[in-house]
């Protein structure tokens, strides 16, 4: 998402000139352009872009821990300096309190110089000992992913399974189960709003920036057969099974 800001800007800018407005551009794997700040929200966005969203709505990422297991408690830890995790957090909480889940989200610590503090991902997720979640959600977090070594070595710890809304959380890291957009199928959406563009002069602007409407449901056997928790049958067959390098 900071590519796309920093490639499109943001909505409302007094410095235009800083960003690119003079050429199409199609933005790929933005979580929501909304949240991102570079447009109003969904579809058409009415300036020199448009683009695609790699990760399902919440309600659906809900649905599918709720397919695997049955859910009383959701834990999380979060970068409260990015929007998308934020407003996943935020989403997340509003909808389990509809259904009666406890959900609690610890925000990770800001550092003296601004930074989020990497060091503290341990001891929150350790927290998670108490609370007793039937899933620990990983949200789209890209610090959290740059740290995922220090995140899945504190989760393995605990022995919570994970549920994960970005797809290398589980190829690149060990999360046992999560809904997911296939990078190659986002890749071919955004190549198919470029090709509008580029053969039939479609405007940008004039291009719904949308969600793929596919979406994968991937389980880390390596993390299942560790963990003791399988998936039911009728939802293995139509998951998709990796073992993914821890």
């Amino acid at each position: 998402m900071a590519s796309a800001q920093g490639i499109t800007g943001p909505r409302n800018t007094d410095t235009p000139n800083n960003y690119v407005r003079d050429i199409p551009i199609v933005n790929c794997m933005v979580s929501d352009p909304g949240v991102a700040g570079i447009s109003e929200g969904w579809g058409p966005s009415g300036g020199n872009f448009t683009g695609v969203s790699h990760v399902p709505d919440i309600a659906s990422q809900l649905r599918a821990m709720q397919n695997y297991r049955d859910i009383k408690r959701i834990f999380t830890i979060y970068d409260p300096q990015q929007k998308s995790p934020v407003t996943a957090v935020e989403a997340l909480r509003s909808l389990t309190k509809e259904q009666g889940i406890e959900f609690k989200a610890l925000p990770l610590p800001i550092k003296a110089d601004g930074k989020t503090d990497a060091s503290a991902i341990p001891e929150l997720v350790a927290q998670a000992n108490d609370f007793k979640p039937d899933f620990f959600y990983i949200g789209p977090d890209s610090f959290l992913y740059v740290n995922r070594k220090p995140l899945f070595d504190a989760i393995a710890k605990i022995g919570v399974p994970s549920f994960a809304a970005s797809d290398a959380f589980l190829t690149k890291g060990d999360a046992l189960f999560g809904l997911v957009g296939n990078y190659y199928i986002v890749g071919q959406y955004c190549a198919s709003k470029a090709v509008r563009i580029l053969t039939e002069g479609t405007k940008p602007g004039d291009i719904a920036f949308d969600r793929v409407t596919r979406f994968s449901l991937k389980v880390n056997m390596s993390a299942a057969q560790r963990l003791k928790i399988y998936p039911p049958m009728d939802l293995l067959t139509i998951t998709e099974v990796i073992k993914a390098p821890k």
